[in-house]
């Protein structure tokens, strides 16, 4: 945690995406590193630790399931995994400490963070 806020790393490639998570973790007063794929968001982990981690499934090069993987190997955060794909949602990855289906609303977003977090 940097200056007592909690910290997330938010993996997804879809600027919009990426730009809507970010808003609304720093309107929650989460510091946020926004990255659009897998290896950088394991070395921001890695590198600076986290609090969540926001990870998208469909990754171009590494999808999902191999980022949890990594980061796994690291650290013990927990992962909110975002995917268009239900059965993910239904089963998830390992690793993965929850998923929601996108398309979704800031208010479940909101929720789920705020049940993630320290």
């Amino acid at each position: 945690m940097a200056e007592g806020r909690p910290r997330a790393v938010v993996i997804e490639d879809d600027d919009d995406v990426r730009g809507l998570v970010q808003a609304v973790l720093a309107a929650a007063g989460v510091q946020v590193d926004a990255l659009a794929a897998g290896p950088e968001g394991i070395e921001a982990v890695r590198k600076d630790g986290a609090d969540l981690v926001v990870l998208d499934y469909g990754l171009p090069h590494m999808d999902g399931a191999q980022v949890a993987a990594g980061i796994r190997a690291i650290s013990a955060v927990p992962i909110l995994l975002l995917t268009g794909r239900e059965d993910l949602v239904r089963d998830l990855p390992a690793g993965v400490t929850d998923a929601m289906a996108k398309p979704f609303t800031v208010a479940e977003l909101r929720q789920r963070v705020q049940a993630l977090l320290p």
